[in-house]
């Protein structure tokens, strides 16, 4: 629970940061925002979490599970594919295409959001999606 009040600030910092820029809406910039939008969501489920009511019933659940790689998946892999695009463009002294960053990183989060949007939806509607129990061996 206490970790929310930090995460939102940093993602308040960082989005101040933006404001009255100079903003290139090249490829790391646009993953980026990827990271912030993601880290967001995350950040959101999170909030659920810390809700001792909501979390008696989501416990267990792909639920947990989408909130966790909502947080590590916008943090670690769209942070790592900002930078080695930046960095790539550093390296041999060329930005990367426009053209090709746009709808790649669109793909990288359509393809984020198809895979852990429908393990949060129906579990915030009431439909129960336990996770998978094994027997213990008698």
């Amino acid at each position: 629970m206490l970790s929310h009040w930090p995460s939102a600030i940093k993602v308040f910092n960082w989005t101040a940061t933006l404001y009255k820029g100079s903003i290139h809406y090249d490829a790391p910039m646009l993953y980026a925002f990827g990271f912030l939008g993601l880290f967001t969501i995350g950040g959101l489920t999170g909030l659920f979490l810390s809700a001792l009511g909501i979390d008696v019933h989501v416990t267990d659940t792909y639920f947990v599970v989408a909130h966790f790689h909502y947080i590590m998946v916008g943090g670690a892999v769209m942070g790592y594919l900002g930078g080695n695009a930046f960095l790539v463009a550093q390296n041999f002294r060329t930005p990367l295409s426009r053209g090709l960053g746009t709808p790649g990183r669109a793909h990288r989060i359509h393809r984020i959001q198809s895979h852990l949007l429908p393990a949060v939806h129906p579990r915030l509607h009431g439909h129960a999606a336990p996770l998978l129990r094994l027997q213990p061996h008698a």
